[in-house]
């Protein structure tokens, strides 16, 4: 997969950081300046875009969110801000067992509003669509306590974590 950008969407530390692949959360890319322009391509060998009829069960969904949180953890510990790129279904990867998340990282628009941490996750949360009554019940509470509280990112891990322990007991996994 490739993208065209301006030269000055992906800022040059980031180029960096993607290049070098100490950031494991982001799709492995390469970079080629040509006229102005930053060709990336996106290695997504070995890995799959999110299918969320794979997911039957709330444990499961809520163990794709975590990974997904973490995710963004970690790029932020290689400061790459979740302000900096999109969230969106279509932008997250998973490896052939479903056990390795990697986000295609989409620079977002400088004029663009940027969302915080919660905001962002109910906007992914609410694209989220689910045939199981009982996943969409339990992405709805992931939801509205995202709303109400604003959680940080250590938070909503705690909170999904809490959730997990739940459905364990009830024997929904």
């Amino acid at each position: 997969m490739e993208s065209l950008y301006d030269c000055n969407e992906i800022r040059d530390f980031e180029i960096k950081i993607f290049a070098s692949g100490n950031c494991k959360c982001f799709v492995p890319m390469s970079f080629m300046k040509t006229n102005q322009k930053l060709c990336v391509i996106y290695h997504t060998d070995g890995y799959q875009k999110l299918d969320l009829s794979q997911f039957q069960n709330p444990y499961e969904i809520l163990n794709l969110i975590e990974k997904m949180v973490l995710c963004v953890k970690e790029a932020q510990n290689h400061l790459i801000l979740h302000t900096r790129y999109y969230l969106t279904e279509n932008y997250i990867y998973l490896d052939q067992d479903m056990s390795v998340m990697k986000i295609i990282f989409i620079p977002s628009k400088e004029n663009e509003e940027k969302p915080n941490f919660s905001e962002k996750m109910v906007h992914f949360l609410e694209e989220m669509k689910f045939e199981n009554v009982r996943c969409s019940e339990y992405i709805n509470l992931v939801i509205h306590k995202l709303e109400k509280f604003n959680l940080s990112m250590g938070a909503l891990l705690n909170y999904l974590s809490e959730l997990k322990r739940e459905i364990h007991l009830c024997g929904w996994e």
